[in-house]
């Protein structure tokens, strides 16, 4: 009887053993899985290539075309030359966003710095026809499924007179 309890604790002895163990490597792999996760979101957010990709997959979904982008989402992104359809044309563009209100369907820009916008005629004959057609429904409200908040803005239009869209 003496052998069987002796056996028995040792057995017990050896489970509680392996369990702190067996928690201690969990606490390990868990905290390699958080860098892990963390060193990749920084290398994402800081990435010029993912930019890049981003840009490109907007180009082809929405009718813009630019010339060159620079910079990261976390530093600031840089457009030089956009084109909007033919209808909005600007020089520069630099966009500083914050990443964190984007979980609560927020887009917080810090800096939003446009230079040499210049707005061309197909974009007036837009407006005006967007504007006939509101007036044809009754005017509907429009609603963006996300709040926008810009903290600094700055733009400076490209040398032209508008008169003649009166």
């Amino acid at each position: 009887m003496l052998f069987k309890d002796i056996f028995l604790y040792i057995i017990l002895l050896w489970i509680k053993n392996s369990w702190i163990v067996a928690q201690k490597k969990l606490k390990i792999i868990f905290f390699i899985l958080i860098a892990l996760f963390t060193i990749t979101f920084l290398t994402l957010i800081n990435s010029n290539q993912v930019t890049t990709k981003i840009f490109e997959y907007i180009s082809q979904e929405v009718p813009i075309k630019y010339s060159k982008v620079e910079g990261s989402i976390y530093a600031g992104i840089k457009i030089v030359d956009l084109n909007y359809d033919d209808m909005v044309k600007i020089e520069t563009v630099f966009v500083k966003p914050t990443l964190l209100p984007l979980l609560l369907k927020e887009i917080y820009i810090d800096d939003l710095k446009i230079e040499k916008i210049s707005f061309e005629d197909k974009f007036f004959e837009f407006l005006k026809q967007e504007d006939e057609e509101k007036k044809d429904e009754n005017e509907e409200k429009f609603n963006l499924p996300f709040t926008l908040f810009i903290e600094n803005f700055e733009a400076s239009l490209y040398d032209f007179v508008y008169e003649e869209q009166k």
